[in-house]
This record gives C-alpha cells, sequence and structure tokens, in this order.
C-alpha cells in the first residue's frame, strides 16, 4: 500500500478532473448529458489510482491503473465529440488533450514499473 498524493499521475489526474470539473461547471440542455460524462469518466480515472495505492500487491494496482487507463480512452471520445459538437473550443480541446495524453503516458509508465 502506498499514499495516492504522493504519486505524480495522481496528481496529474487530480488536475485533470479539477479542469473537467470548471469546464462543465455551465451546463445547458444539450450538453448535460455529455458533460455528465465528461465528469464521471474523469472522476473514476482518478479514482481507480486512488483505489489501487490501497490494494496489496501489485497485480491489484496494475488492474486498479488499467481500468484508469481505459478511461483515458473514454475521455478522449469525449473530447473529440465535445470538439466535433463545438461545445468546446479547439484552444480547450487541445489544452485538455495534451493534459490527457500526459496522464495516459504516465499510467503506461507506472504499469511497466508495477509490472517488473
Amino acid at each position: 500500500m502506498q499514499d495516492f498524493h504522493n504519486l505524480d499521475v495522481w496528481k496529474e489526474a487530480h488536475q485533470l478532473t479539477l479542469a473537467i470539473f470548471r469546464l462543465t461547471e455551465s451546463q445547458t440542455s444539450d450538453t448535460a448529458f455529455l458533460f455528465t460524462q465528461f465528469r464521471r469518466v474523469a472522476t473514476v480515472m482518478t479514482a481507480r489510482i486512488t483505489e489501487g495505492c490501497s490494494r496489496e500487491g501489485d497485480d491489484e494496482l496494475a488492474r486498479c491503473l488499467h481500468l484508469s487507463r481505459a478511461c483515458c480512452y473514454q475521455m478522449e471520445y469525449l473530447l473529440l465529440l465535445a470538439h466535433d459538437l463545438s461545445y468546446i473550443d479547439p484552444p480547450t480541446h487541445e489544452a485538455l488533450l495534451a493534459q490527457l495524453i500526459e496522464v495516459r503516458k504516465m499510467l503506461s509508465g507506472l504499469l511497466r514499473t508495477v509490472k517488473s
């Protein structure tokens, strides 16, 4: 078991989750469903890292990190959809996508470390 607060990937994922919540603060009836999905996926992505840190053994940690990384792919699609529907502007899309890709890379790196 380890303290999730010490993981850089958790810190980055938490910052991304905060950015998603700030982005989705003002919802319209058109954006409500998509923005709710954004919040759900962002929260689950970060919570899975937290959960993995509470588990005993590297296999359990790796399983949680895999689930977190899967959320990254879901969020990537949600970002694309929001962009293509003009719910978020191109600079916001690019910034969030870059942050998301960084989280995904960090998760992949941590997974390699845990598996070895």
